[in-house]
């Protein structure tokens, strides 16, 4: 059977102690020291008993994954490592949350080991991009987050599809013409306005045409304060019945924050990067292939996933 791993960690301490529960690693909470007990398999997944994924965390928060990336890539190696020793093949790495930010955006993991590595960027593009395309747009799209690699991956394909674009960066405007400016004057005139950065807020929800909707990737949130528009999450992808959870998937998914029948897409990545039979990722670093982006969206709606909007209660 092929294997992907999906490497993760947890995003608060309360997090982190609910994941020590499920995997038994409280060694972790109370050792500073580079142990297996660091590093544990929350769920597995299957698609049609054919591709299998592991989801392994390692045991940092955010802070502590920017603080120090040197530990951050030597226990994503590790987790690696366990894995292929635990489970005997291993044929792609996904990268979740700020696992795939740290250390130069997989880069540096990639140098490391032997099998593609994929930070699930050109997943979250493709989900964005689909979601446009439903929509009869015919006013400038407000993008904020343009330089981002989700952002200039994302800006580049709505530019070839036609779309007229309102970026937040002189330097993503300068090479295609678009026009540019601070996110409150870029969104005065859009009816969608397109969250890609990978953290925020940058924005008050005042600033927002009233009938404004906003598709959003970034975490935190890009919009702040109390909003009466429709504010969606981009990045989850309904699952078909082929897609086998277990016990613990659904409560991953649940515990991830996009609810008990929703995916991310960025789960998706290492399994269509195996699906497809790649020697390398479909994303890593900071630039994307656009071309990687459609050949992602065409395998996953080959095998039954589709984009999801979750609505985001905000207030």
């Amino acid at each position: 059977m092929k294997r992907f791993l999906f490497l993760v960690h947890p995003l608060s301490n309360p997090h982190r102690t609910l994941m020590s529960l499920r995997c038994r690693f409280w060694k972790s909470l109370i050792t500073e020291t580079y142990t297996q007990a660091e590093i544990a398999t929350l769920c597995r997944f299957r698609w049609e008993d054919t591709i299998e994924g592991v989801v392994m965390s390692i045991p940092l928060l955010p802070n502590e994954m920017i603080e120090n990336q040197e530990r951050a890539l030597s226990l994503l190696h590790r987790a690696y490592r366990i894995g292929l020793a635990k489970y005997g093949n291993i044929d792609a790495v996904g990268l979740g949350s700020l696992c795939s930010v740290v250390a130069s955006r997989g880069v540096e993991l990639q140098k490391i080991i032997p099998v593609p590595v994929t930070t699930g960027n050109a997943a979250t593009a493709w989900c964005m991009y689909a979601h446009i395309q439903k929509r009869n747009i015919s006013d400038p799209i407000a993008v904020l987050g343009s330089l981002s690699p989700v952002g200039q991956v994302l800006c580049r394909l709505l530019h070839q599809a036609g779309y007229e674009l309102r970026v937040d960066k002189k330097r993503a405007a300068k090479k295609y013409g678009w026009n540019h400016g601070e996110p409150e004057d870029i969104v005065r005139e859009a009816s969608l306005v397109i969250g890609c950065g990978p953290t925020g807020p940058v924005l008050d929800g005042q600033a927002l045409l009233p009938n404004a909707e906003v598709i959003d990737v970034a975490l935190p949130g890009s919009i702040q304060g109390f909003v009466h528009n429709m504010v969606y999450q981009g990045e989850g992808m309904s699952m078909p019945v082929s897609w086998k959870r277990g016990f613990w998937g659904p409560l991953y998914h649940l515990v991830s924050g996009y609810g008990w029948n929703t995916v991310l897409a960025c789960l998706i990545e290492p399994l269509i990067v195996v699906s497809l039979g790649r020697k390398e990722g479909l994303a890593l670093g900071s630039k994307i292939d656009p071309q990687a982006v459609l050949d992602f969206g065409g395998e996953a709606k080959r095998l039954g996933f589709e984009p999801k909007l979750i609505v985001h209660r905000m207030g």
